[in-house]
């Protein structure tokens, strides 16, 4: 049953998220001119990590000895730029595609 909540879980969170990866990885310089934007996009980036962090965590991904890496508070955040949020999204949509995969496979 745990397995079941997991993966219904996991697909809802998916589903939430694809689009914003999708968009950030969309991004173009024209977008990068629009602070808010910018800024809205990397906060976005940033809770999407922390969630599949969690996701990871929860499937025992992570070892308890493991660092966690803090995520930095909006008025800590570098500028982000154009390859920041492109990078960003590439790397956590492989990681979201490692979950899903993993879900997958511990399903059937």
């Amino acid at each position: 049953m745990a397995s079941s909540k997991t993966h219904n879980l996991l697909g809802t969170c998916i589903h939430q998220i694809r689009p914003t990866l999708v968009e950030a990885r969309l991004v173009t310089e024209k977008h990068t001119c629009d602070a808010a934007y910018v800024v809205s996009l990397t906060q976005e980036l940033c809770e999407i990590e922390a969630n599949i962090f969690n996701m990871e965590e929860t499937l025992g991904l992570h070892s308890p000895d493991e660092p966690v890496e803090a995520i930095p508070e909006q008025a800590e955040q570098p500028t982000r730029d154009l390859n920041w949020i492109r990078t960003k999204s590439g790397e956590l949509n492989l990681r979201l595609h490692g979950l899903e995969n993993l879900s997958l496979q511990r399903s059937s």
